[in-house]
């Protein structure tokens, strides 16, 4: 039986083993990951309307297929040959009488075998190597050669005329040596199969010849590289996308199981799965050692799926005490050598398991790339690097032609990313992964391959600034095409691009401007180019056009005559690209003024004044949006259904505003807050970063309306800001959620100013760690936010706007006003004339009210909001009715512990029992409790853990309470004890008469430190204090129902006592102890009382019900001190 026991472990793991046999073999046989994957892909390209225009004939894929695999093609001809001659010698094939004997016969068929090989031999000599020899050096020298060569390659089907061609001549050749000892049909057959694969090379080479004179001429080579792309590069990308996106996304996607998290609040605990190289927790468990490169090609889920269950069944018991990792490490497509770990575990896996992983993961060789493209971005950036030498060698017009192929290819990519039946895009998707695991999208890839082109358009800038000028249209023209076919969100990288455009001409600015003065010290921030002003004005003029452009082709979609039917959906969807154009938009003009680039501060901060009636234009919305209350429309409006935001009291029920007019309002306001968001860190900049001149004129350009262009009869000659106006937006922006979070108001505004924060950084080194000050914060401009409100025109009281700010029915968001205000407030105390009154003078003008008028206009504003803000919440607190459920909660939370017996005295009594009836009734009162807790909405901080604080305070109280009345029932008995000998005595021969009594003894103390020699009988260090002999003192286990600790057995609790006094108790007194239940079920009520003299302030009430019976028995009073303290000392201390 003994022995049975110890192998019954191994015998029940050897039959779990045996069991996972036929799901593993199950699983193997399913298609792996590959299969799946080549399904989809092929999938997209017969739906996709791209891939099916360009996809190869017929022939041509069998063309190509022989040469990717040529030992299935010669077995095919040889198959060829040997049909043929089994048909001869069937008497199959129709007779071929030759005149002549026999021998004659057979020479005249091999007298055609050898017209086949001198024919062949010659075309495959001459015509074959000119050609490509020709084809080579007309692309020689261009940075797409190996690209354009291969693209020929594949596009000529040259490897297979070559390969066909010579196997004929080999063919033949084989042939002629055996030709003395063949049979006359079996002459005859061979001739027959030589003749039509000779037909077969002619034909092929005929295509051969006419795809190379396509290939050479401009206008017919783009046809043949999209055709390339579609069939060859293109479903390779895609199914490595795919092959990555499914395994990172098994579970999802039902291909593995996830792990087993037993409490989601417990992070000790539960069995977690991870399928990513990037987890590291427990230890290797399977391995694979590899002699040379290997790529993973295929992962079977289905053989790994019982794997991973049978895993979670065995750590499922554990699972509970301690937290079980199973990490599964090889990604797709990546190459491995040497010794690579396939698993980890924080629990090790059986035998069979082991074996599943190392079967489940399939490698191959990894080959070197033979010249194969394989990322449709390498092969844009290599058609882009041509146009290089067309800007070196100043050809303006063959750059124009040839970027148009390229901008046409670059659409051609977006139609074949895209899916047919979704509104979806591969081009948000990777390939490929970062330096630290990020995914490496193929929208931003495309949109980088310009990088260098733009670059270099901008370094010729002096020589010919027509470069700039076509650069500058290009996104615009690519967004406006590939809109029709691909959503907003994958063509967000066009933007990128084109603020790049920006950020390369200010970059070439500076440096002109410091090559131009070489012999200076030090060189000023604020500057004018003084020798190529001319061309860099032209430049931004160029810039500024195709910036505006862009905005138009995002703004207005792909149709513009359907722009006044447009749905809330349709708005939503360019709404990201929108709000993104605003935001470079402000990023390209804190740039220019940070660096002192007066000419590129003008023309940015002209473009953001535009950017509102571009947008008026493309929606044709102007001035509509004025006749609605929609101050408090931000940016993440968007995001919400049309039937949440087009209602009251942002809008009129009727008539109902169009999703334009709501969309219009929401940008407005977005402009307005990006507007006064660069100048308030422009008035930063002019204070604190020495960029004067620069800042003050983009502050009073943006403040005060001033476009640079003012030729633009289009733009509007509205009114500069007010102070309201300024104001309403700064609060819109700090109450716009949490700042730390990307997708919140707040938050993209804290991420545009660390932004403009890093404008000053200096260069850093990759790989190296560095330290930061945390940047620019919206918080920290508190003053240059006053600077602002000054430096706008006062228009006296509150404004409507700013009215509907300060009486949000938020109260999250006005709380967050209010303390900005008062931030405000305190920043306006040091506003003074000697650091500021020259900076406002010239932002402000000649007709400026002077600088103390303005500061004291500027506190009467901030001091009138913050009074209305204040007074419109202590209405509402006021008004504000008590949330039931809020009571229902704290009832609940006090019901939680109220009477259970875990606490003294209750965990002593023999019998706890609740009843129906009516019982003596006692309250707790907790004043000076926030009001705004305990209202619907809330309007209050929220406090961590509140109903479990207050669980604790009842049910402490009601202990407390029990304790007072079993002291108010009980009968005593003096004791002395003012001596540590006597009050030990008195303690010892009670707890000694009470058991003898046969009754359990319990002494209480106030403190388990008082009196001092009891602390000192338990911890000598600090207490000088002999212990008794007879003393034994033993601590207890800490639990909340049992005593502190024991002296020799009699167990020592903590409770209320009178001055100078101890309880010995037996524990038998505590008979019954009985509680009522009110009618909702709970054994406590809770309520809130109001403090009339503060609205914000109000005491919450919870009331219950006792009684107890107690038995027939005496408690000893100790007596150890009196209240002049002269007792309770130990002699020494006396």
């Amino acid at each position: 039986m003994m022995q049975w026991k110890a192998i019954a472990p191994r015998w029940r793991a050897a039959g779990r083993q045996a069991r996972l046999v036929l799901p593993m073999l199950w699983g193997w046989q399913m298609p792996g990951l590959a299969e799946i994957v080549r399904g989809l892909v092929g999938e997209h390209m017969h739906t996709n309307p791209a891939a099916r225009a360009y996809r190869y004939p017929l022939l041509k894929r069998a063309a190509l297929w022989s040469t990717r695999h040529a030992r299935l093609a010669l077995v095919a001809i040889f198959l060829a040959y040997a049909s043929a001659v089994a048909l001869g010698r069937g008497d199959w094939l129709p007779a071929i009488n030759l005149p002549g004997d026999a021998a004659e016969s057979i020479r005249d068929f091999w007298t055609v075998n050898v017209g086949i090989l001198g024919v062949q031999a010659a075309l495959v000599g001459l015509v074959f190597p000119l050609v490509i020899a020709f084809v080579g050096l007309l692309n020689q020298g261009r940075a797409s050669f190996a690209s354009r060569l291969t693209i020929y390659i594949d596009a000529s089907a040259a490897v297979f005329v070559g390969l066909s061609s010579l196997l004929l001549c080999v063919a033949v050749a084989i042939q002629l040596v055996f030709a003395s000892l063949t049979p006359q049909q079996d002459a005859a057959a061979a001739t027959l199969v030589n003749l039509v694969w000779f037909i077969v090379n002619a034909g092929a080479l005929a295509y051969f010849i006419l795809r190379t004179i396509a290939f050479l001429h401009p206008g017919r080579r783009t046809p043949l590289m999209r055709a390339y792309v579609a069939n060859v590069v293109w479903p390779r990308e895609l199914g490595s996308i795919l092959m990555q996106e499914r395994w990172e996304s098994a579970v999802p996607h039902g291909y593995l199981p996830r792990g087993l998290p037993l409490d989601s609040h417990d992070e000790k605990q539960g069995a977690r799965t991870w399928y990513t190289p990037y987890a590291d927790w427990g230890t290797a468990e399977v391995r694979r050692s590899f002699r040379s490169a290997k790529r993973l090609v295929d992962i079977k889920p289905f053989l790994l799926t019982p794997v991973v269950r049978a895993w979670l069944r065995d750590v499922e018991p554990l699972a509970r005490d301690a937290r079980h990792d199973l990490v599964l490490t090889p990604h797709p497509g990546q190459e491995y050598d040497s010794v690579q770990i396939l698993a980890r575990a924080t629990h090790p896996l059986g035998a069979l398991e082991r074996i599943g992983v190392r079967a489940a993961f399939i490698y191959r060789d990894a080959r070197a790339n033979g010249g194969e493209i394989g990322e449709s971005a390498g092969l844009l950036q290599e058609m882009i690097a041509d146009l290089i030498a067309l800007v070196d060698g100043r050809q303006h017009n063959e750059f124009t032609a040839q970027l148009r192929e390229i901008m046409d290819f670059h659409v051609f990519l977006y139609e074949l990313a895209q899916r047919p039946d979704a509104d979806f895009n591969y081009a948000v998707r990777g390939s490929g992964h970062g330096m630290f695991g990020h995914m490496e999208t193929l929208g931003p890839s495309w949109a980088q391959a310009y990088r260098d082109l733009i670059s270099r358009t901008v370094e010729r800038l002096s020589d010919e600034p027509a470069f700039v000028g076509t650069m500058a249209y290009a996104p615009a023209r690519i967004y406006g095409r590939a809109a029709r076919v691909a959503p907003p969100d994958a063509l967000r990288p066009l933007i990128m691009m084109a603020g790049y455009l920006g950020y390369r001409l200010t970059e070439w600015a500076v440096a002109e401007h410091r090559g131009s003065r070489p012999d200076e010290a030090g060189i000023s921030r604020d500057f004018i180019l003084s020798r190529q002003e001319e061309n860099y004005a032209r430049a931004w003029r160029e810039m500024a056009s195709g910036w505006e452009r862009l905005f138009h082709a995002i703004a207005i979609g792909p149709d513009w005559r359907s722009r006044g039917e447009r749905s809330w959906r349709d708005f939503q969807r360019i709404a990201g690209n929108v709000a993104e154009h605003l935001r470079e938009t402000a990023s390209l003009a804190g740039r220019a003024i940070w660096l002192g680039d007066l000419s590129a501060t003008s023309w940015t901060c002209d473009l953001l004044l535009h950017w509102r009636v571009q947008a008026e234009r493309a929606w044709d919305i102007a001035g509509n949006h004025w006749r609605y209350q929609s101050a408090m429309l931000t940016l993440p409006s968007t995001r919400q259904p049309w039937a949440e935001i087009a209602m009251p009291p942002l809008f009129p029920a009727d008539p109902p505003p169009s999703p334009a007019i709501v969309f219009g309002a929401i940008m407005q306001n977005a402009w307005r807050d990006h507007l006064v968001a660069l100048a308030s860190a422009s008035i930063h900049w002019a204070l604190n970063a020495g960029a004067a001149e620069s800042a003050t004129r983009a502050a009073r350009m943006l403040l005060r309306n001033e476009p640079h262009d003012r030729g633009d009869i289009g733009h509007h000659g509205d009114e500069p800001f007010t102070d309201a106006d300024i104001l309403v937006s700064l609060l819109r922006i700090r109450s716009g959620g949490d700042p730390v979070d990307g997708q919140s108001y707040a938050g993209m505004f804290e991420h545009l100013f660390d932004e403009f924060s890093r404008f000053g950084e200096p260069p850093t080194v990759s790989w190296r760690l560095y330290s930061s000050s945390g940047g620019l914060s919206f918080g920290d401009l508190a003053e240059a936010h006053v600077v602002t409100l000054m430096a706008a025109q006062s228009r006296g009281g509150v404004a409507r706007d700013l009215e509907a700010m300060l009486a949000d029915p938020n109260d999250d968001a006005l709380r967050d006003r209010e303390s900005y205000l008062e931030a405000l407030l305190a920043a306006a105390q040091i506003v003074d004339a000697d650091q500021h009154m020259d900076l406002l003078a010239r932002i402000g003008g000649a007709d400026a009210a002077p600088f103390l008028q303005r500061l004291a206009e500027t506190r009467a504003l901030i001091e009138t909001s913050l009074e209305a803000l204040r007074a419109h919440r202590i209405r509402t607190i006021a008004a504000a009715v008590i949330d039931p459920r809020r009571m229902m909660d704290f009832a609940r939370a006090a019901d939680r512990q109220a009477f259970a017996p875990v606490r003294f005295p209750l965990s002593q009594f023999r019998a706890i029992e609740a009843t129906q009836s009516e019982l003596p009734e006692r309250s707790l009162r907790a004043s000076g409790l926030g009001k705004g807790n305990f209202v619907d909405p809330p309007m209050g901080y929220p406090i961590a853990d509140e109903e479990g604080w207050w669980s604790d305070v009842v049910a402490t109280q009601i202990a407390a309470g029990i304790w007072a009345d079993i002291l108010g029932k009980a009968s005593f008995e003096a004791r002395d004890g003012r001596t540590p000998e006597t009050f030990w005595h008195a303690v010892r021969d009670g707890s000694r008469a009470i058991s003898e009594a046969g009754n359990r003894p319990l002494l209480v103390l106030a403190t388990t430190a008082s009196p001092d020699w009891v602390r000192g009988w338990r911890w000598p260090h600090f207490e000088e204090v002999r212990k008794p002999d007879d003393l034994v003192i033993t601590e207890g286990s800490g639990s909340e129902s049992g005593p502190a600790f024991s002296m020799n057995g009699t167990p020592v609790f903590e409770a209320a006592t009178g001055f100078g006094e101890a309880y010995l108790l037996p524990a038998e007194l505590l008979e019954r102890l009985q509680y009522r239940r009110f009618e909702n079920g709970l054994a406590v009520t809770a309520s809130f009382e109001s403090d009339p003299a503060n609205p914000w302030k109000g005491t919450i009430i919870s009331t219950w019900q006792r009684d107890m019976d107690l038995a027939d028995l005496p408690i000893l009073r100790i007596r150890f001190a009196d209240r002049d303290g002269g007792a309770g000392r130990t002699d020494a201390q006396s």
